[in-house]
């Protein structure tokens, strides 16, 4: 079966890794650059500055790099940036306090790719929602899973039946840089904190248009000598999976739905009941959150709780876009 995802929101599905401020420029987009063929690329007399000024103050070293880089012979990579995201780095780059350090997107051969367990795992998670119990009390997560599934090892693991590959690479062209804000819930009042945090992420339907849609392709089988009937609740299929995403992530939808209820959030709002529209046909089509940025409630079954976890913080693009939203559909 073909697994045929698309990016409503940016994600991002980080490496673990940084780019520092000095190992990029940004102009009219985004330069991942070689600082080794930087320095090659000076005469003598800029080299020797520049390792000097590198050696003592790392904000001139900044400045440096962008004025004398000859991008087009040192660039590894471009990326799209937004004019915020321009004005953040213009402003920011010269402070000597500023944190400009970005977020990289997992990569294989230096090229980003969707990994196939990040999807799974969007998936899983919705499953052990829809098989939750609704008595269940707050636990320990790991005890959680077992409760539900009746397994005891790793190896009796129901999803070891559920396998996704990962996607293909993602052009350059579809990827972003986005700057990350938090905001804080205080009563009915949103609060911004008061730093940036700029990750690599793909385009999107929101805020980049339909045409900005990153598509990826994913092989999903389902291996039935692997499932195990007597510790499911359920047997694993698509119509399962189509199922259980359906009520989770709507589930997650009109939760944050009621999260930003009120004028001071009247924006995010409005993105999430379109987000939502999307999935109000009769279709198999349905709505998955992967990545960083997804929130607690999105990665684990806080919902299902009677004495859940209520978070007071959530991470928005341009003040108003959720991350992670993705549109999926098994073929």
């Amino acid at each position: 079966m073909k697994l045929i995802l698309d990016t409503v929101t940016p994600v991002h599905i980080g490496s673990g890794e940084n780019i520092e401020p000095y190992e990029y420029v940004i102009t009219d987009k985004f330069y991942k650059i070689n600082l080794d063929k930087f320095i090659e690329s000076l005469e003598e007399q800029d080299r020797n500055n520049f390792l000097e000024i590198s050696a003592k103050n790392l904000v001139q070293a900044r400045q440096f790099i962008k004025n004398k880089a000859n991008l087009a012979l040192i660039k590894e990579y471009t990326a799209k940036v937004s004019e915020e995201v321009r004005k953040t780095y213009n402003t920011k780059i010269i402070d000597p306090k500023s944190e400009l350090s970005i977020q990289t997107f997992i990569k294989s051969m230096d090229k980003p790719f969707l990994p196939g367990s990040s999807v799974k795992g969007a998936i899983r998670t919705a499953l052990l929602w829809y098989c939750a119990e609704k008595e269940l009390q707050r636990e320990y997560p790991h005890n959680i899973e077992q409760k539900l599934f009746k397994y005891k090892n790793p190896q009796d693991d129901p999803f070891r039946a559920l396998k996704i590959s990962d996607s293909g690479f993602i052009p350059e062209e579809k990827m972003q840089i986005y700057n990350i804000k938090t905001y804080t819930k205080r009563a009915s009042l949103f609060n911004e904190l008061g730093f940036n945090i700029f990750i690599e992420g793909t385009n999107a339907y929101f805020p980049d248009g339909k045409s900005e849609m990153v598509s990826f392709v994913h092989t999903l089988h389902l291996d039935d000598s692997l499932q195990k009937y007597n510790y499911l609740n359920i047997k694993l299929s698509p119509d399962i999976i189509i199922k259980a995403c359906k009520e989770f992530y709507g589930a997650l939808i009109a939760n944050e739905l009621e999260f930003f209820r009120g004028e001071s959030a009247e924006g995010v709002y409005l993105e999430l009941e379109k987000l939502k529209g999307l999935i109000k046909d009769k279709s198999n089509r349905f709505l998955l959150r992967i990545g960083w940025g997804s929130q607690f409630d999105g990665v684990t079954i806080n919902l299902a709780m009677q004495n859940r976890d209520l978070k007071k913080s959530r991470k928005l693009i341009n003040s108003k876009y959720p991350l992670g939203w993705i549109l999926a559909e098994i073929k």
